[in-house]
């Protein structure tokens, strides 16, 4: 059902890696949302999208709740994105 259509995500969820950091992925253990418990940057939930070889644009990271605190590695997206982003589901979403 998630492949019919878009999924959106509002712009407040969503964080745009800001290259201090090395690229993250996705881990395939802990379900959909990845969780840094136990090693650095101890991000809260999250999904990375466009981390694989054949897609483009920013690397985002989604997140699974709303949060102001700051985030290492991180930074908010740019207000030209307006207040939501369409993903779709591929392999990846796809904004």
């Amino acid at each position: 059902a998630c492949r019919e259509g878009p999924i959106i995500v509002p712009c407040s969820r969503i964080r745009v890696l800001d290259g201090s950091l090395p690229a993250p992925s996705n881990s395939r253990a802990e379900g959909m949302w990845n969780a840094q418990k136990t090693k650095p940057p101890f991000w809260p939930a999250h999904r990375v999208v466009n981390q694989t070889a054949d897609t483009f644009g920013l690397r985002l990271i989604i997140l699974r709740d709303e949060t102001s605190d700051p985030l290492h590695g991180l930074a908010p997206l740019p207000a030209e994105f307006g207040s939501a982003i369409a993903f779709l589901v591929r392999r990846t979403l796809i904004p």
